[in-house]
């Protein structure tokens, strides 16, 4: 599976920019409609002829979603290429109208290639009466054959009348196996602008990052332990967000998540963490976050972040003083846990723990996951009422 933190439907999961139900309906951008031709373009990349090695959409992955829960139903289609990066999704809640959201984010050549890159990326969100658009901008260019350079900016156009905007400048770099990158960000922010940073440094087994402005900040922390015993490769991430630093008085999340066999794919990759630590002003096309939800780029789930035995605990508070509702998950794989043994591998189980800050439940988890070459495909099922259905078709260029 390609690298990456999907952000789930559920604002619990970023944070950054909450909706409001009742606010008042936003003007219709003309950008709406520039969104749907790539839309389209990528709902039909993978039945396209195997083309080139060098093509910017090979190797790839296509993912489709169903998940159903007692609250809402998500469709949900995406694709990852070298070049280009998106999706598109609906949310029908029980009540109320559905929600439909996009993403499209494209980069030039490879920075190897020439020495200079340009990123882009431009998201939407669709409400019943309301329309909410982002778009990003970065371009990179190569000062050292170990440094580079890079100047962006975006902006946020919000349903709710707060809009966002920023400007951007920063350095990456390479000291043996040590990755740093380091940007500066000025940001509006309650009709002014204030200053803000994001950075981050790692190398293949260790990674600190973050960011911070006037009205948030942002901490990730991660350990995957170098390939060696065949049994164990533990992986662990700690991850923290606060909108309640500033005047806003916003969300705060935490996640701890871990796994006891770590496999160079998925949640745990540097690029997934980049995405995670980095925000909405890093443009990271390994994982793209934006600062509307929901989005397309979904959170990994618990039976998705490795392999033996998973484990991951969230905390969510929506605003100062209010209630913190938590979530508990384990998932263990019996035939990785029993080396040898005729248990099924497709098959695993466990349970999540929620409590809601005035009653808690537990419900059991158990699924299938059946990988080949060519398909991956799973199904979880958790207490009575909630299951997720993911097909995902990954592909390379011929050699």
């Amino acid at each position: 599976m390609i690298g990456r933190d999907a952000r789930s439907p559920d604002p619990r999961a970023a944070g950054y920019f909450e909706r409001s139900a009742g606010c008042a309906a936003a003007p219709q951008s003309p950008l709406r409609w520039a969104v749907l031709p790539g839309a389209l373009a990528l709902l039909f990349t993978p039945v396209l002829p195997a083309v080139a090695a060098e093509s910017p959409f090979s190797p790839g992955l296509f993912e489709a979603l169903h998940n159903h829960t007692e609250a809402f139903e998500q469709d949900n289609l995406a694709l990852w290429t070298p070049m280009l990066v998106g999706g598109i999704g609906s949310i029908r809640p029980d009540q109320g109208g559905a929600v439909r959201y996009g993403n499209l984010a494209v980069t030039s050549e490879p920075m190897s290639a020439s020495g200079r890159q340009v990123l882009g990326m431009y998201g939407f969100v669709q409400t019943p009466g309301s329309w909410a658009s982002e778009g990003h901008g970065e371009y990179r260019w190569s000062v050292a054959a170990d440094e580079q350079f890079a100047l962006g900016g975006g902006l946020a156009e919000l349903d709710n009348g707060r809009d966002y905007g920023y400007a951007k400048f920063g350095v990456r770099s390479q000291i043996g196996r040590l990755h740093y990158l380091g940007y500066l960000t000025a940001n509006t922010y309650r009709g002014g602008i204030s200053p803000g940073f994001y950075s981050a440094v790692h190398n293949d087994q260790y990674f600190a990052g973050g960011e911070l402005s006037a009205d948030r900040h942002t901490i990730v922390l991660g350990y995957a332990a170098e390939k060696g015993d065949r049994y164990f490769r533990p992986a662990f991430e700690y991850f923290a967000f606060d909108r309640g630093i500033g005047q806003v008085g916003g969300a705060n999340f935490t996640m701890i998540s871990t796994t006891l066999r770590f496999a160079d794919s998925g949640y745990f990759t540097v690029g997934a963490r980049l995405g995670r630590a980095l925000g909405p002003s890093g443009v990271q096309l390994t994982n793209p976050v934006g600062f509307l939800l929901p989005t397309w780029n979904r959170l990994a789930g618990i039976w998705e972040i490795g392999r033996l035995l998973n484990l991951r605990y969230q905390e969510f508070q929506p605003f100062p003083g209010a209630p913190r509702s938590r979530v508990g998950e384990a998932v263990l794989f019996p035939a990785d846990l029993f080396a040898g043994s005729s248990f099924p591998k497709a098959i695993f189980a466990g349970g999540a723990w929620q409590d809601d800050g005035q009653s808690g439940r537990v419900d059991a988890v158990i699924g299938l996951q059946f990988v080949t070459p060519r398909v991956a495909a799973s199904a979880v099922w958790q207490g009575r009422s909630t299951f997720t259905l993911i097909l995902q078709i990954p592909w390379r260029s011929p050699r």
